[in-house]
């Protein structure tokens, strides 16, 4: 039977110190993503494809572990999002989206997918106002300082959804705070804006950035040149959109599978992201400024030592440096230095260092 942990780390520049906070043996199983309650606690969530899952919490030292709670989620897709009043926010749907059925009458019903809520009780709630609207939830949740949360999906920006009406080229929705109304800021057309979407984040200056892993338009100066994905920008309530960028096969190509999507961060002046491939097929690390000028490929991966297609979110250390996690799990890479070989699903910041949350199978723990 397979055992799932949960790890911290204190991590430097030039080392990874790692400690294992929780070892989860039938308790909690496939741990999938974890966040900071505001009571210094840790809260995550747990769950697979074909039975529903759970929320359960720990100790910030890994002790005391409350037991998991059933919920109707099933594959988390997204990290933890959490408002200042202790409230989490996170997306799941199943394997296949939209999940369909069919009972005895020959009536069709579908699961398109949840955004849901849970607080320090542990008890999920589906918010009421994103169902049969918001179709087949992707990539991240973000939250602004007003506490709005934006949601990534897989349809075509008309919020009605049948089991047969089909998806379209991605959306980004706006979820109020009060969680009573769902407003579309963007419904994504390939050839204009980028499709697949994988990353959205609440910036500075009231701006949304976000990523599309395809389509998007051709480049001035390279025409002619396929593109693969965008960096773009909008306002919350869906004006001045832009394209900062559209990649080309040399930059990379964002990453969009079902267990691996490109993260986006900003700092100073500056969006961070990941590409999943290049032309050796390892992935880039690359930065522009929030106007779209200064496009540059920071780092290109080399597999060894410092890993390759880094995907997930990225996450910017108290001490200044980005850290990531590898595509397939593999490895937790800082400062181009391949760290702690395990399975991970997330990376947060902690108090104390960095946190991850993964699963690795009990004949290998302690190795």
């Amino acid at each position: 039977e397979d055992a799932c942990q949960a790890i911290g780390a204190a991590v430097t520049s030039a080392q990874v110190a790692v400690t294992v906070l929780r070892s989860f043996d039938g308790d909690v199983r496939l741990p999938s993503s974890v966040g900071w309650g505001v009571d210094g606690q840790l809260y995550g969530t747990n769950g697979n494809a074909l039975a529903p899952g759970g929320v359960w919490r720990l100790d910030a030292d890994g002790a005391n572990l409350v037991g998991q709670t059933t919920a109707d989620i099933f594959v988390v897709t997204s990290p933890l999002v959490r408002n200042g009043a202790g409230v989490f926010y996170g997306t799941a749907e199943r394997a296949s989206c939209p999940a369909t059925s069919t009972n005895s009458t020959g009536v069709i019903t579908a699961d398109y997918g949840t955004v849901f809520r849970f607080g320090s009780d542990r008890v999920v709630t589906r918010l009421a106002a994103t169902e049969n609207k918001i179709y087949c939830p992707q990539g991240n949740i973000s939250i602004d300082a007003a506490g709005n949360l934006y949601v990534l999906d897989l349809g075509n920006g008309s919020g009605t959804m049948t089991p047969s009406s089909g998806g379209g080229e991605g959306a980004l929705w706006k979820i109020s705070a009060d969680e009573s109304t769902v407003t579309l800021v963007r419904a994504f057309a390939a050839a204009t804006d980028g499709r697949a979407t994988v990353a959205v984040i609440a910036g500075e200056g009231n701006w949304l950035y976000g990523v599309n892993s395809t389509g998007g338009p051709a480049r001035i100066d390279q025409p002619g040149v396929a593109v693969n994905g965008t960096v773009y920008r909008v306002r919350p309530d869906g004006s001045e959109f832009s394209v900062l960028h559209s990649f080309v096969a040399s930059e990379g190509r964002p990453a969009n599978s079902a267990t691996s999507k490109s993260g986006l961060i900003e700092a100073n002046g500056y969006l961070y992201g990941t590409t999943f491939s290049l032309a050796d097929g390892h992935g880039s690390l690359y930065r522009l400024r929030t106007d779209g000028s200064e496009f540059s490929v920071l780092h290109r991966f080399s597999n060894t030592p410092d890993g390759r297609r880094p995907a997930g979110e990225l996450i910017r250390g108290g001490d200044g440096n980005i850290y990531r996690l590898a595509r397939d799990g593999s490895a937790w890479e800082v400062a181009g230095v391949l760290a702690f070989p395990r399975t991970f699903h997330q990376l947060i910041e902690g108090p104390n260092g960095l946190l991850a949350v993964g699963g690795i199978p009990s004949r290998s723990r302690g190795a």
